[in-house]
């Protein structure tokens, strides 16, 4: 809720669960292998057959330009 106050839009805009997991990995990275054996098989074996993202930074998501300066500080 916090990030996506600061963006101003919603962070993941899935059209369902699938649609919403698959957009947090997109944005975030695909899991790694220790939160993989975390999951439920079925879930997991469908995340492995996904394709494999870096995901973006926090810079990417998150720019600078999103935290103005507070002139009073500056």
């Amino acid at each position: 809720i916090m990030a996506e106050m600061v963006r101003g839009s919603v962070l993941f805009p899935g059209t369902d669960h699938i649609d919403q997991w698959n957009k947090v990995i997109e944005q975030l990275g695909t899991p790694s292998q220790e939160f993989m054996l975390k999951l439920n098989q079925s879930v997991r074996t469908y995340v492995e057959n996904r394709p494999r993202y870096a995901g973006y930074s926090f810079e990417k998501l998150f720019p600078d330009v999103l935290f103005p300066a507070d002139s009073d500080h500056n």
